[in-house]
Formats: C-alpha cells, structure tokens, sequence
C-alpha cells in the first residue's frame, strides 16, 4: 500500500512534483458532478465544444484533399492535416482520464514528430516538383538536361553520355545553390547565436542529408524515452527509498526522468533546427508555394505547447483545484489550452494547404529519400 501510494507522487528534487492524478472514478464525482458549475467542469464543456470543431474542420478539409489526385504530397498533405484531431482527441483524453497524462502526451508527441517529418519530407518534395518540371521526376535513375536550373520546356530529356546523367538529388541541389553562398544553418533555436562565427557556403547533399537525419531521429527518440519514462516511473525506486532498495545502477526514477527530459528536449531542437534550416534553404525557391503560411500552421501551436507548459507550472505551483495538483494540474490547464489551439490549427492547415496545390501533383514524384542523397553524394561528390 505504502509502495503504490508513492507511484502516484513522486517531487523531482527541484522540479514539481509529478501527480498521476486521481483516478477516473473519483476525478468525475469530486471535480465534475459535483452539481455546480466549477472551472473544471467548464474547462471540460469548453474542451468539447473544441473538439467538436476541429473535428468538423478537419474533416471536410481531409474530404476536399481526398478530391485531388493520388500522389505522394497529397499523402503528406493528409497526414499533416490529421494533426488537428490527434491533438484535440490527445488533450480531451488526458482532461476526462488525468490519470492518464503520460500515456497521451506519449501519444501526442509522437505524431507531432511524425508530423514534421513529413513536412521536412514535402518541401523535398516541392523542390523536385519545382526545379524538375514534376515530370518524370521521382525515378532516381532518370537523365535530365539542366544546367543550373530546370529546363526551361519543364521536359527532363536523357543526356547521350551516361557519366553526364544528373538525379533529381543533383538537379534540387544545383537549383538551390543558384541562390548563392547563405549561412543555412544559422537559424533558430540554437544555431542562430553563431550567426557572426559562421561561413556562408552553397548548399550541399551533406546539408540536405544533415537535415534528413535530424527529422529522422526525433521520429524514433520520441517514442522511445516516453516509453523509458513510463518504464522508470513503474519499475525503479522513489528518491525516498532505503538505499538497499536502489538496486545495482543506484539510480532512481527521478534521476531517470531528469535524463531522460533532456534528451526528449535536445532531440526536439535538433529536429527543429533541421526543419527552419531546410525552410531557409528552400525559401526562395518555393515562394510561390507559400511556405511561410504552411510553416506557420505547423508550428505556432506546437511552440505555443512549449511555452505555456512551463508558465502554467509556475502559476499553478503550490495549488490544488479538487483532486488535482503538481504535475497532474498543469497538465489539464495545458491541454484545455490546446483543445482551443487545435481549432486555430485547423483553421490554418485548411488554408496553407489547400486541394487546389495538388491537382497537377505526379504520382510518380516521390522526393527525396536519405538513399538518394547517399547515392548522389558518391556520384557528385564535388557538390
């Protein structure tokens, strides 16, 4: 009993402490039907009603892209229009059942990586639409007659000589590096401080590979530490256990958790500065395509999850609402906030990402993988 009672509440050395929350049983008949109006009973109604219209958005923006052509962008565009809903039903979950906190936020997180890879993935996407005509251009095998653009017809026409044959990986690259010499990297979170420091070079496959990969692994490291930290919380000993219980490792599940937070974080900037290096790269080229409206409608939510977070856990500190306290409080708090946000989402995605960009998309354009970029970079390695 002692053993289980403590499962629910562990303090983190200095952080607050993390609040499983009550159970669902007891949640409802002291917080919600209570017979009176209270602020979470209204938190609650209001999270529907915002379920209720993201779901509606979303749905008839997915049914007005499942209007446009079977292609690769309109899957990445229906799978970054599925954030909306995976958010609003994440953070409506986790208000009815605050017990389950983790699991769902484990859940949110990971389509939120999921989701950024493939808007990573659709600029390569626009990219080779746009600087290889679209025709043909996906096969990475195909020959196109370019110089440092395009072809001017928009045809790709085989070259005589096979040493002289180009990929679509080299025909994005020489598009770019048309722009000039830029300091690609020196963008936000991190990078930006070394603006000064830094050298203005072309575009590389190295570049675009870096990039690739830094989306990559935040797809993988999200799942897995959120599992590790559900793994810690239930299986290795409170910070207040005899030190006989602390095992062979001596490490306690706060020690764990504060591991395994930094990593969940510094995997977050890596993937974040690879998506506003690739948006700086392919900027100028995909003005038409209005980037910066489809950037923003991806992450304003997602950075204003990342800043409310912390502020609700200062504002809520010491505070109890019902059964509600520590980390379990900050967590309804927050995702109340998000319930609302993800109808802004909605609204955005339904206007950065309209059906009408699909209409002339090729099935046959598949962008660029990570194998294209390693088998270019052995082919051009002078680019």
């Amino acid at each position: 009993g002692v053993v289980a009672a403590r499962r629910l509440r562990r303090c983190f050395g200095a952080m607050p402490c993390l609040n499983l929350g009550p159970t669902h049983g007891v949640f409802w008949s002291t917080c919600v039907a209570t017979g009176s109006v209270n602020p979470i009973a209204a938190a609650l109604f209001g999270a529907l009603v915002a379920v209720v219209a993201t779901l509606y958005l979303s749905s008839s923006h997915l049914r007005l892209l499942a209007r446009g052509p079977i292609s690769k962008q309109r899957e990445y565009y229906e799978r970054l229009a599925w954030m909306p809903p995976v958010f609003v039903i994440s953070a409506f979950a986790t208000m009815a059942t605050p017990r389950s906190w983790l699991l769902w936020d484990c859940m949110q997180k990971a389509y939120e990586a999921f989701a950024l890879l493939a808007f990573g993935r659709m600029l390569l996407l626009l990219l080779v639409r746009e600087c290889a005509g679209g025709r043909r251009a996906a096969a990475s095998e195909e020959c196109f007659e370019v110089g440092l653009g395009a072809p001017s017809d928009g045809f790709c026409t085989p070259l005589n000589s096979p040493s002289e044959r180009e990929t679509v990986a080299e025909i994005v690259v020489r598009a770019l590096r048309v722009q000039g010499p830029k300091k690609f990297w020196a963008v936000p979170p991190v990078c930006w401080i070394f603006l000064p420091c830094m050298r203005a070079h072309l575009l590389r496959f190295r570049d675009l590979r870096l990039i690739e990969l830094a989306l990559v692994q935040y797809v993988f490291a999200v799942p897995v530490l959120s599992i590790l930290k559900l793994w810690a919380l239930l299986a290795l000993p409170d910070p207040d256990d005899p030190p006989e219980f602390l095992g062979p490792l001596k490490i306690t599940a706060a020690d764990f958790n504060q591991v395994a937070m930094l990593l969940s974080k510094l995997s977050s900037l890596v993937a974040l500065q690879g998506l506003f290096a690739m948006y700086k790269a392919s900027h100028d080229v995909l003005h038409k395509w209005s980037t910066t409206m489809k950037f923003v409608a991806i992450k304003l939510v997602i950075l204003l999850d990342m800043i409310q977070v912390p502020i609700l856990g200062v504002v809520s500190s010491g505070r109890e609402e019902c059964d509600l306290q520590g980390e379990a409080l900050v967590q309804f708090w927050a995702m109340f906030l998000l319930a609302l946000e993800s109808v802004l989402m909605a609204v955005l995605l339904g206007m950065a990402y309209p059906v009408q960009e699909l209409m002339e998309a090729s099935s046959e354009n598949r962008g660029i993988s990570v194998m294209d970029l390693q088998h270019a970079m052995v082919k051009a390695p002078h680019l």
